[in-house]
């Protein structure tokens, strides 16, 4: 009788859980495709903010810049590493005749390379196609097609503890949890000071 009295209590305790406590005790508990029972217990969690199309707008198109910056950059500097090539291959021609088809070769692959990657410049200066950046380009063109105010994801701030089976001990942790526009799936985490 005992027993079943306890039982009872402790499926009322769970049934108070929220269901974003319960997925973010799954997140917590999971390693790859491991569950770890860590002795998850969420002291408090709330909302703390929704992840509009206008919010992801701006970072997605804030990461697009600087990446796109970079991989012209990159661009350029391979371009200034080819033309150095080319020149040193046209001083060993000069100096060493005997391998001046081979050289030529060379230098025509080098050409060849440049000319490629100028194309890649034009294309990153326009929508990026051809490059890894040509989806983000594409993310930001459907954002922008969206209603702004539509949330996308939420952020939910859990303060929790845990059994470290390592440490043997328990830990007290914070961290912001970042949720689909669901609610139904965490797809990243990130600490926040305990003090926060």
């Amino acid at each position: 009788m005992k027993i079943s009295y306890y039982f009872l209590i402790l499926i009322l305790f769970m049934s108070c859980q929220s269901e974003q406590e319960k997925l973010i005790g799954e997140y917590v508990q999971t390693l790859g495709d491991t569950k770890i029972d860590l002795k998850f217990k969420a002291n408090s969690c709330k909302l703390i903010r929704s992840i509009t199309v206008k919010d992801s707008i701006k970072l997605t198109k804030e990461f697009f810049e600087k990446r796109r910056e970079q991989k012209i950059d990159d661009l350029y500097w391979s371009i200034k590493q080819d033309k150095n090539e080319i020149e040193f291959a046209k001083e060993w021609m000069r100096l060493s005749p005997d391998n001046k088809e081979e050289k030529i070769k060379e230098i025509n692959e080098y050409l060849k390379s440049i000319e490629e990657k100028l194309k890649l410049i034009e294309s990153c200066e326009t929508d990026c196609k051809g490059t890894y950046l040509y989806d983000v380009y594409k993310k930001i063109e459907n954002y922008e097609s969206m209603d702004e105010s539509k949330p996308l994801g939420y952020v939910y701030r859990c303060e929790y503890t845990i059994y470290n089976p390592m440490l043997k001990t328990t830990q007290q942790l914070k961290k912001d949890f970042y949720f689909n526009s669901e609610k139904t799936k965490v797809i990243n985490s990130e600490s926040v000071k305990l003090t926060e």
